[in-house]
């Protein structure tokens, strides 16, 4: 089942490398994460994730792989699927993959005001980090609330939350 999983990312990556004229996951667009976030919503519901400790791979393990971004925003959406919002901030501060980080990010800047409560302060956050690293994040930020503006409908659409 895993490998299905795996197989399928890398083919769902590979045609979006494509079709962009992109090759490499470092150049992937801040929108085409939405695209991400939806296709692997679908990727999940025909073949998801197991998290038995006994399984080779969990979803923290998706969500932090180094191998590609598509395999490691299949981690984030499983893990906010199953309503594990504290692993996908952790895979927030942990993961060096950019495109990782923006879908994390805008799975949570795409919450109603009233879900978001408890909503991690990334602003605050990035700060923590290295000058670059808190300059590159501060942008990410920033970005993904533009787009989790735009793209809010589609994405609680395609992820089954109601309006």
């Amino acid at each position: 089942m895993k490998t299905y999983i795996l197989v399928g990312a890398l083919l769902v990556f590979t045609q979006l490398a494509k079709s962009s004229g992109r090759n490499a996951p470092s150049e992937v667009k801040a929108s085409d994460c939405v695209r991400f976030i939806m296709d692997a919503k679908m990727r999940l519901d025909k073949h998801p994730v197991d998290d038995q400790p006994d399984e080779v791979f969990t979803s923290m393990d998706y969500a932090l792989s180094k191998s590609d971004s598509i395999t490691g925003v299949l981690g984030v959406v499983s893990l906010w699927s199953k309503g594990k919002d504290g692993l996908v901030e952790l895979v927030w501060w942990r993961q060096q993959d950019a495109t990782v980080r923006r879908a994390a990010l805008l799975l949570f800047y795409s919450m109603k005001k009233e879900e978001a409560s408890g909503f991690p302060g990334f602003e605050s956050f990035a700060k923590r980090f290295e000058a670059g690293e808190a300059e590159s994040r501060a942008k990410e930020i920033a970005e993904m609330k533009v787009v989790a503006q735009a793209s809010r409908g589609d994405l609680m659409k395609s992820l089954g939350v109601p309006k």
